[in-house]
């Protein structure tokens, strides 16, 4: 959960943050399964909101849950975009 709260902080400075997941666990509006990545642009909640560039209808808001899962699922790599450093912390 470490990387999920690092995430929450650069999400919170207003850095999207690319995802990648397994859409096999999006239960909530995906039907297929395939490796993916989504643009995570803020949490509110209990719930990640994203933008998925296969989806016209945006943005998405799914559980904390299922995007941890989507993303361990792909080894929780993420890219940061427009940040000059990171604190890997």
């Amino acid at each position: 959960m470490g990387r999920a709260k690092h995430n929450q902080g650069l999400s919170a400075k207003g850095l999207p943050i690319l995802v990648n997941v397994q859409t096999a666990e999006l239960h909530s509006y995906w039907e297929r399964e395939t490796s993916h990545v989504v643009l995570v642009i803020g949490f509110e909640d209990e719930k990640v909101i994203l933008l998925d560039p296969a989806f016209d209808n945006a943005p998405k808001r799914i559980s904390v849950d299922e995007s941890m899962l989507a993303w361990s699922e792909q080894y929780q790599r993420y890219g940061v975009i427009g940040l000059e450093e990171v604190d890997s912390g």
